[in-house]
């Protein structure tokens, strides 16, 4: 009996072996520990990638330990913790699972694209949930062209060099005007293109939308060769970017016009005034600061200053006395407004402008006097004789030596002495001293 009972439990054994190798592994599918799964996330060589730019993500599913059967289930994508979209695993030849997700950016910064493996149960395996994340950059869209195309003067004329202060029109271009993107929609650049001269002078415009082109109006205050800089700042999408220009700015020619009489007595002072204009024929016309420079040539006369400052507008005078070694003469004044590096860059200096001035004596008035005015046989008169200016302007005080004559009726004569004493006042000299005796009736 005891032998019997051995050999059924011999049996029992052997058919319990044999049910564990037929179900493999199977025995231990309830209540396994799952196998640890890990996600990568890879993209390609577009990382950075641009505004629009389809960007192909591709998530590997990988097993730790020996594989077992290739890992199986759903992948999520989400794009900032915003879900994009899931799809199924396709198996590997190295028993991993891998699928691609294609996404086009329509906004520009850091993206944390985040993908999500489910994990999967089935016969005899048992995946664990995992996930797996990498950052996109996405930068805007960068234009391939930028440029100052074209400076127009004041006429409207290309022009490589313009005056001080004169209007002129700055145009370009941005290239590409419009990107169609991978999303299959298209942008165009927006907003607002700067022009900068480096003195301190700017001026803006907006992107036309329909080519990209742009134009706006300044002036330049400072003679120079400038460079102009074009500045795109770029919106949303295109990207910062400048462009330059080499442009001349230069003096504005002048002239001077002289105003005053055109004859003056000796000694008379006079005033003449210099009127300096700007001859470039363009408006914008810079303050004047420079000074004007006086002469009479080989004549003998003085002025106030051989220089004036004129004034904002222009204008400056000075005074002119004509000298009596010029009387009788035509006098030529000249004018020249004169500038330089420290006086005013802005302008040229201007041609000599010339006025005529004739040179006229002075006229005197003479009194004499007699004390008494009548007098007897050998009674003696005292004679007092005035010289008075009566020239024009402002009184001079004769000068000189008198001759007095004694011319009497009948070719008779008395006796007669010059005056010999002199005193002076504004105008008028006094000759005193003389005297005069008769000798009959005269």
């Amino acid at each position: 009996m005891l032998s019997g009972r051995l050999q059924r439990l011999h049996w029992m054994v052997v058919m319990v072996l044999a049910l564990a190798l037929c179900l493999g592994l199977g025995i231990v599918g309830h209540g396994q520990t799952a196998t640890t799964t890990s996600v990568v996330v890879k993209t390609g060589s577009n990382n950075p990638s641009t505004y629009g730019e389809e960007v192909t993500f591709t998530i590997t599913i990988n097993e730790s330990g020996s594989p077992i059967q290739t890992p199986s289930g759903t992948v999520s994508l989400f794009d900032n913790n915003n879900f994009v979209d899931s799809k199924d695993l396709l198996p590997l030849p190295d028993t991993s699972a891998a699928v691609d997700f294609d996404i086009c950016f329509l906004s520009v910064g850091e993206h944390e694209i985040r993908a999500e493996y489910g994990g999967a149960t089935g016969a005899g395996y048992d995946y664990a949930p995992s996930s797996g994340s990498l950052t996109q950059t996405v930068n805007k869209i960068s234009p391939t062209s930028f440029a100052i195309s074209d400076v127009k003067d004041y006429e409207g004329n290309t022009a490589t060099s313009v005056f001080v202060g004169e209007p002129y029109t700055v145009t370009g271009l941005i290239a590409p005007s419009s990107v169609l993107t991978d999303c299959g929609g298209t942008v165009k650049p927006t907003g607002t293109v700067t022009v900068s001269d480096g003195e301190g002078k700017t001026c803006a415009a907006n992107l036309e939308i329909s080519d990209g082109s742009w134009e706006c109006t300044m002036s330049s205050d400072s003679q120079n060769v400038i460079q102009l800089t074009a500045t795109y700042e770029g919106d949303e999408i295109f990207a910062f970017i400048t462009g330059t220009y080499s442009l001349s700015v230069g003096p504005r020619e002048t002239e001077v016009l002289i105003t005053g009489p055109v004859s003056a007595c000796v000694g008379q002072e006079v005033e003449l005034v210099a009127h300096v204009s700007d001859t470039s024929g363009v408006p914008g016309s810079p303050p004047f600061v420079g000074d004007v420079t006086w002469d009479d040539g080989a004549a003998h006369g003085s002025f106030s200053s051989t220089t004036c400052t004129v004034d904002s507008s222009g204008t400056c005078s000075v005074i002119y006395t004509p000298h009596a070694d010029d009387e009788g003469t035509s006098v030529t004044i000249s004018a020249t407004y004169e500038v330089g590096d420290t006086t005013d860059p802005n302008y040229y200096t201007s041609p000599a402008a010339t006025h005529p001035l004739t040179v006229t004596p002075r006229s005197v008035l003479i009194d004499i006097a007699c004390q008494p005015a009548t007098v007897y046989i050998n009674q003696q008169a005292n004679i007092t004789v005035t010289v008075m200016d009566v020239g024009c302007g402002a009184s001079v005080t004769p000068t000189g030596t008198l001759l007095l004559s004694l011319v009497p009726q009948g070719g008779q004569a008395g006796t007669f002495v010059q005056p010999t004493g002199s005193s002076t006042s504004t105008g008028t000299i006094e000759f005193t001293g003389g005297k005069y005796t008769p000798t009959r009736n005269d």
